[in-house]
């Protein structure tokens, strides 16, 4: 699947070296070849799930649980840019940045900017549970500065189901407060293992029924 992100970031280089030759030898050739650059770009961007997140930096909150075991960890951006844990009574304690593996953390806000949808489905809210998303395997919480404006903030809460049956990608969907037709998206496994390595590679603790993230991410990075 690595190879596959890849291929589309050859694709992409493939189309701009063509569209840069023929602006210089063929104008007829320059035009079709920057509607298929265009193209290209629309076709990446629709698959994208958060195309408003381009940079790991834009992510200043984050909350990973594994909804079984009832563990789970809440992290939020200081100013200086570092991942630290805020007290949170009855759930977890404050750990400061150096105590977390600040590495691991900003891999998992990195995934954020590569949720590729392989594929999607459209289910009833009836249907969940085959794909394992009813209750759900995980649940990943986020808070980001859109891109185009850093004041405005995007939040959304994602659900994480059961592998496919080749194993090589989760069932997702992004959860809202009703839909009738729910997408549900097939994403990769190495990018969703991305987002779940905060419950294996940092300070883990119990989560509450409710996440605390809106109360907890007041000064994020500008």
């Amino acid at each position: 699947m690595l190879k596959r992100s890849y291929g589309y970031a050859l694709l992409m280089g493939i189309v701009a070296a063509m569209l840069l030759v023929l602006m210089l030898d063929d104008p007829e050739g320059r035009q079709r070849a920057f509607r298929a650059f265009q193209e290209t770009q629309q076709a990446i961007a629709a698959r994208l799930l958060f195309p408003q997140i381009r940079q790991s930096a834009q992510v200043v909150g984050m909350e990973a649980v594994d909804v079984g075991a009832e563990r789970g960890l809440l992290v939020v951006r200081n100013e200086a840019g570092l991942w630290y844990a805020p007290p949170i009574e009855d759930v977890q304690q404050e750990r400061a940045p150096q105590s977390l593996d600040q590495s691991v953390l900003e891999s998992a806000a990195l995934a954020l900017t590569r949720l590729w949808a392989e594929r999607w489905l459209e289910v009833s809210p009836d249907g969940l549970a085959q794909y394992g998303l009813q209750p759900p395997q995980y649940r990943f919480r986020f808070r980001a500065r859109l891109a185009d404006d850093p004041k405005e903030l995007l939040e959304a809460t994602l659900e994480i189901g059961n592998l496919n049956p080749e194993n090589v990608a989760y069932y997702m969907y992004i959860s809202t407060a009703a839909e009738e037709n729910l997408h549900v998206y097939l994403i990769r496994r190495q990018t969703v293992d991305m987002l779940l390595s905060m419950l294996t590679a940092s300070y883990s603790v119990t989560p509450s029924d409710e996440s605390p993230m809106g109360d907890r991410v007041g000064t994020p990075v500008s």
